[in-house]
């Protein structure tokens, strides 16, 4: 049953992914995206800002190769170590391929912090749905209790939630880059996840 559930999401977010690429192709995407830009920035104000900033920072590239160090220091013989900065490093080609495939460039003149590179998809919501969703995975796997368990899972993903939400917020990717971002994450992070079950 499991099994099923995870094929369904690897196939619902392939759709996914292609209709929004579709879309954006054809353009017919951009009404979309204004309209969810702009009901995210009525709600701008310094403090929302700084927090934004804050939260995008927990998937920049300095946190993420910083918790990556950790990892591979503490836990040498660990059995997920290797898995969790090799999740990272296959999310992170596919990201960079799909931004040469599109070409899609930023927004202009809404930007509160500075970020180059192709839009589409999100690499932020690429990166911190599959590095969060891993330790989400992986949480799984542990001997915890429930009730620590279930308080993990919704904190990490509350985190890429809001890492979704601030990089619109901040300007410096579409609605659509983000949607496109997670579902594009959902399918490699399942099918990896999948890989490292069948050979242990």
């Amino acid at each position: 049953m499991r099994k099923k559930i995870k094929y369904f999401l690897i196939v619902f977010n392939l759709i996914l992914f292609t209709i929004i690429a579709i879309l954006l192709k054809t353009n017919n995407i951009a009404n979309f995206d204004n309209r969810v830009y702009e009901i995210i920035a009525s709600q701008q104000n310094i403090y929302l800002t700084y927090f934004f900033k804050f939260i995008t920072f927990l998937c920049s590239v300095y946190f993420i190769t910083g918790i990556s160090i950790i990892i591979l220091l503490t836990l040498k013989k660990n059995r997920w170590n290797y898995k969790i900065i090799l999740n990272i490093l296959i999310c992170l080609f596919i990201n960079q391929l799909f931004k040469f495939l599109f070409k899609r460039e930023r927004p202009i003149g809404i930007n509160l912090i500075e970020e180059s590179n192709y839009s589409f998809p999100s690499g932020h919501a690429m990166i911190s749905l599959s590095f969060y969703g891993f330790i989400i995975y992986i949480i799984g796997h542990k001997d915890y209790s429930i009730l620590t368990k279930s308080a993990l899972i919704t904190a990490l993903s509350l985190l890429v939630l809001l890492i979704g939400i601030s990089r619109i917020y901040l300007g410096v990717h579409y609605a659509s880059d983000v949607i496109a971002g997670f579902a594009l994450s959902i399918v490699h992070l399942v099918s990896y996840t999948l890989y490292y079950k069948k050979i242990g």
